[in-house]
């Protein structure tokens, strides 16, 4: 772990001395790139700790460069438990809901440590002991990752609050690995988090939502507000932020990560596309959607709002930048 001024926007070389060639993971964090004998690989500016990539070394020492970004590294070097396997970190979850039949979708990283591509691999997925799915797995590069989508199927039956995820990769019948994840499963009337394929690239996606809770009577369409999240808040937090409501459902996009991409670029798309699967679903009224975010999220609001002004009936930005150059103390003309 380093930590220097030096590390804001400069490099930082780590050599590596290694008896034999071999695979290893390289799990590091606060770069933008890095650099493994001239080779680039992805890099975790904001330290989400989430990365972990499969490298070749060889045989005595090993240049590692790292194009640093906010003054602090943490880099370190793995013994992969297997060639192929799930990585338990990361996952994208939904939660369930009581009582109801729930067909829906996951995703995980599956992590190749060879030197050959993967192909004829499937991701088996089981609640409970219930019936699994089977979900192809697309071909994972040699010394890749690739964040692998599944269905869930879950017939509602629980006596609990929190259930058993297995996933099983297996290759041509025979199983590679297996993990483990709890999932909850809650009331229709509880804040959760739903989950979609999005139809920007096929990846699968969350959104918090908060549902509305009509008063007794009432058959007024629901509102729907879109909140923004700030910059390394969760969606999922986001929509805990919200007490229910009795006229509007809340809905929290992603911008696709905490920090994401400010609400602009793929994190509009992400949050109309959030916007438009939610009022199809929940037949939302048009004239009552509202844009509201803080932070980030309050400069998410001023770009949504002033690109797309026709989708919304109001906006209310909370502490939102304008822009880049004004934001945290920039120069000023």
């Amino acid at each position: 772990s380093f930590s220097h001024p030096a590390l804001r926007g400069g490099y930082f070389e780590v050599p590596y001395v290694s008896d034999s060639d071999r695979i290893l993971l390289l799990r590091a964090s606060g770069h933008t790139m890095a650099y493994v004998n001239g080779e680039p690989r992805a890099g975790d500016v904001y330290r989400n700790e989430t990365v972990s990539l499969p490298i070749q070394v060889r045989r005595g020492t090993n240049d590692l460069l790292f194009a640093t970004a906010r003054g602090g590294l943490r880099v370190k070097l793995a013994v992969p438990s297997r060639p192929i396997a799930i990585d338990p970190r990361d996952p994208t979850l939904p939660d369930l809901i009581l009582g109801q039949h729930n067909e829906t979708f996951g995703a995980v990283l599956v992590v190749n440590a060879t030197t050959e591509p993967l192909s004829d691999f499937v991701l088996s997925a089981s609640i409970a002991g219930e019936s699994s799915t089977d979900t192809p797995v697309p071909s994972v590069p040699k010394l890749g990752t690739h964040k692998t989508g599944f269905r869930i199927l879950h017939r509602g039956r629980s006596n609990t609050n929190r259930l058993d995820l297995e996933l099983r990769l297996r290759h041509r019948g025979k199983v590679v690995d297996t993990a483990h994840f709890p999932i909850s499963i809650k009331p229709a009337d509880q804040t959760r988090r739903e989950t979609f394929v999005s139809e920007i690239d096929g990846s699968v996606q969350y959104y918090g939502f908060v549902p509305a809770r009509p008063m007794p009577g009432s058959t007024e369409r629901p509102g729907l507000v879109l909140s923004t999240h700030g910059a390394s808040v969760e969606a999922a937090g986001q929509a805990a932020c919200y007490a229910p409501k009795t006229w509007t459902h809340v809905a929290a996009p992603t911008n696709r990560r905490p920090y994401g991409f400010d609400w602009e670029d793929w994190g509009r798309r992400d949050a109309i596309e959030v916007l438009d699967l939610v009022q199809s679903k929940y037949s939302t009224d048009p004239a009552r959607t509202y844009l509201t975010g803080h932070s980030m999220g309050g400069h998410g609001t001023w770009q949504l709002g002033v690109t797309f002004p026709d989708r919304f009936a109001a906006l209310a930005p909370s502490a939102g930048w304008i822009s880049f150059a004004s934001y945290g103390g920039g120069r000023r003309p």
